[in-house]
């Protein structure tokens, strides 16, 4: 198992019990909270799932309850392209890089034999598993929600980050969870941007002061979710400060809007009004354009420049829209919108579906409300006994789950849903190249469910809870940059030739921390290219380098990796090499190549 070993799960709860009843760890009352992010996250709803009688309360910030279908490997059953291999990428160089020598002894000796047995790509194991099966559920807190009934959990996202469907399915099956989601990327919720930043260490103080110590201080009263409601912006692919407000979605303010898609007037028609047409049903096709996915920004954002989506015009073009007429009244957005639509495909018998909600500016300008996957081969779940070729010409009835938001379509702007049968680099291609359609009619019916905040007057006013009060951070850790961090992202559209690349640098920076004489610096390089209307031809390409150096003790070292995948209509192809130097000289090397059958994926 790559990730979330049982025996660290064990740890972690032996580790609990010796802290409440070994000498020197006493605690006053006997109670445990864990907090984390993103990995960390994930661990405190694992322990608690575990059910030890220490674990009172639990803060877990951009994690998910379902590791198969909400994570950086899957989505929807599509293979999270621009994700999969970047992160096992990344992992491979982490977990190779040297300890400190001044405090290890023999240190070269205790990095090589972890180089030589501890450092593995995890992407093997990620597509060995394609399916959803007893990897993925382990971990999974989906698979028992009511494990975690006894502890308090307080759960955190980022609109523009990958992790926030788990706050809501978390809010709306654990009677004692609360959820909060601002507009952070994958950051602290005190210093991520977009702001605007929440004092988080006075929200998890007061989450302890009343789990841990019984204190009454409000926090058990706190609405189960509060959720912060993104004004609409241009597009741009980097926001300091989202404008917006502070909201308490409930069942007292949310309804649910429901709009039909007709194919004869390429419109999203209100539920009360009639399909064009009475003859018969209505079908539009598209082929798969591997453009509609380029303009969609990355499926994790650390809130760097390039990382959030861009004008969606261009993906548009090659995409299947459904526009409603200028909105009336503002359309405010919060959790997952639905698309069940009825489709077929042609000249193929896999195929995927991309959803996306779209807010249409008067002047042309459209931005990205919220997007949805689907494998079609999974359209009735995601484990063996589920999934499925297609029938070409067959109708099928689907249903796509979008990403939960929270977004206001302001009046005089139009609502805009768009389908395409290709999403790259996030979603990886299809084996087939199937043209998709979708059929509307009186026949038969495909719909777009939103789900609406309407503020009442007898809801809780996010006005008794604020979130308005500066942060107060900790001390910081004495350092001086040497290079500052950044990053770039690049689209380069071969219009002769067909072939395309996106390409994403993150510089993470080199510090010197002076307490240690340690300086550092990292950098993430990832390439994906395609050929339009070749699908087999996508492949992604991730380096990294790490650089460390100890001026006091004169010695320097780098780890190196370079990972590669790519496909055909019958398997996937792995290439991952890890290297490590000491003072520019080669210490260790090691690669490996793996294919490994598609499995409906």
């Amino acid at each position: 198992m790559a990730d979330y070993f049982v025996c660290v799960l064990n740890d972690l709860n032996n580790k609990m019990f010796y802290s409440c009843n070994a000498d020197g760890y006493v605690l006053l009352t006997g109670h445990v909270g864990m907090y984390g992010k993103s990995w960390g996250g994930f661990n405190g709803l694992q322990v608690a799932f575990e059910q030890p009688p220490a674990l009172k309360a639990v803060i877990s910030v951009y994690s998910t309850d379902d590791r198969y279908n909400d994570d950086v490997h899957y989505m929807g059953g599509c293979i999270v392209g621009n994700n999969m291999l970047s992160w096992s990428s990344s992992m491979l160089l982490r977990n190779a890089i040297p300890p400190h020598p001044q405090h290890v002894q023999d240190w070269k000796t205790l990095w090589l034999n972890r180089l030589k047995h501890s450092c593995k790509p995890w992407v093997k194991i990620w597509l060995t598993h394609q399916l959803r099966d007893s990897y993925w559920k382990h971990g999974s807190v989906c698979e028992d929600y009511s494990k975690l009934n006894n502890c308090a959990v307080l759960a955190i996202g980022g609109w523009t980050d990958g992790y926030t469907n788990a706050v809501f399915s978390l809010v709306n099956n654990i009677p004692s969870c609360k959820g909060l989601i601002g507009p952070w990327p994958h950051e602290w919720p005190d210093v991520g941007t977009p702001g605007p930043q929440i004092a988080y260490l006075d929200e998890c103080l007061r989450w302890w002061d009343c789990h841990l110590k019984g204190i009454d201080n409000g926090a058990s009263e706190l609405p189960k979710m509060r959720a912060y409601l993104r004004d609409s912006i241009s597009p741009t692919s980097y926001v300091s400060v989202w404008p917006g407000k502070w909201v308490d979605p409930n069942e007292n303010t949310m309804s649910e809007a429901v709009f039909l898609l007709d194919n004869r007037s390429q419109k999203l028609l209100s539920a009360d009004q009639t399909l064009g047409g009475s003859e018969g049903n209505d079908v539009r096709s598209i082929g798969g354009s591997c453009m509609a996915g380029m303009w969609g920004g990355d499926w994790l954002s650390w809130g760097i420049a390039g990382d959030l989506p861009s004008d969606q015009k261009f993906a548009n073009a090659v995409s299947l829209c459904w526009a409603s007429e200028p909105l009336v009244q503002d359309l405010c957005i919060v959790g997952s919108p639905t698309v069940e639509c009825t489709i077929s495909v042609a000249d193929g018998t896999w195929g995927i579906v991309a959803a996306r909600l779209c807010d249409v500016f008067p002047d042309g300008q459209v931005a990205l409300v919220s997007y949805g996957l689907l494998n079609l081969t999974h359209r009735q779940g995601h484990d063996m006994e589920a999934v499925s070729e297609l029938t070409p010409s067959q109708e099928y009835q689907v249903s796509i789950q979008l990403k939960v938001t929270g977004y206001t379509v302001p009046r005089g702007h139009q609502l805009q849903l768009c389908i395409s049968p290709s999403y790259w680099p996030m979603a990886w291609p299809s084996r087939d190249n199937v043209t998709l359609s979708v059929i509307t009619g009186p026949c038969t019916q495909s719909t777009l469910r939103v789900p609406v905040h309407v503020p009442s007057n007898t809801s809780a006013s996010s006005k008794q809870h604020p979130l308005t009060a500066t942060p107060r951070l900790g001390p910081d850790i004495p350092h001086t940059v040497i290079r500052p961090s950044g990053g770039k992202r690049e689209v380069q559209l071969g219009l002769s030739s067909g072939k395309h690349l996106m390409s994403s640098v993150t510089d993470l920076g080199c510090i010197y921390l002076p307490e240690n004489g340690t300086k550092f610096g990292e950098v993430w390089s990832d390439y994906y290219h395609i050929e339009e209307n070749v699908p087999n031809s996508a492949k992604a390409i991730c380096d990294r380098t790490f650089n460390i150096e100890w001026p006091r003790v004169g010695t320097k070292a780098k780890v190196v990796t370079h990972s590669e995948m790519w496909s055909d209509q019958k398997v996937f192809f792995l290439n991952n090499k890890l290297q490590a130097f000491v003072d520019d000289e080669a210490i260790f090397e090691d690669s490996w190549e793996d294919t490994i059958e598609r499995n409906f994926v």
